[in-house]
């Protein structure tokens, strides 16, 4: 495990959130909170400006994709995952499988990922465990 020491100083009174994933553990805290926005929702397309008084529309994004926002916080729960679930050990592995062709259809997901999943073990139990079974 490697500890760090860092020169910066948190605040008594700042919000501290601690995530531990395994032996990593990740300190966050807020320098300075938003108690009082400066938007006021009034329906789902529009919001008022507080400071100004005007009325504004929200920005729809049409996929997820455009959304940068949340496409950032899906890609920290993922990291969140892995470090949960793997710590680098010689004998852990981690596959990431992509199709060539862009599917749309759902309905043989589960059987394509049992097909594929039965293929990697019988190629690591060929290749790289000998007899030993782990998937």
């Amino acid at each position: 495990m490697i500890i760090e020491k860092t020169d910066r100083w948190i605040p008594s009174t700042a919000p501290v959130t601690i995530t531990e994933m395994g032996e990593i553990h990740e300190v966050q805290y807020i320098a300075k909170e938003n108690h009082d926005p400066f938007i006021r929702k009034i329906s789902k397309d529009q919001y008022i400006n507080r400071k100004t008084g005007e009325i504004c529309d929200f920005n729809h994004s049409e996929n997820r994709g455009e959304n940068l926002n949340s496409l950032r916080q899906t890609f920290k729960k993922l990291r969140y995952l892995i470090n949960n679930n793997f710590s680098g050990k010689r004998n852990e592995l981690w596959i990431t499988l992509t199709y060539a062709k862009k599917r749309t259809r759902s309905e043989n997901r589960c059987q394509r990922f049992q097909t594929i999943h039965a293929a990697v073990d019988l190629f690591l139990s060929e290749n790289l465990w000998g007899s030993q079974r782990n998937l």
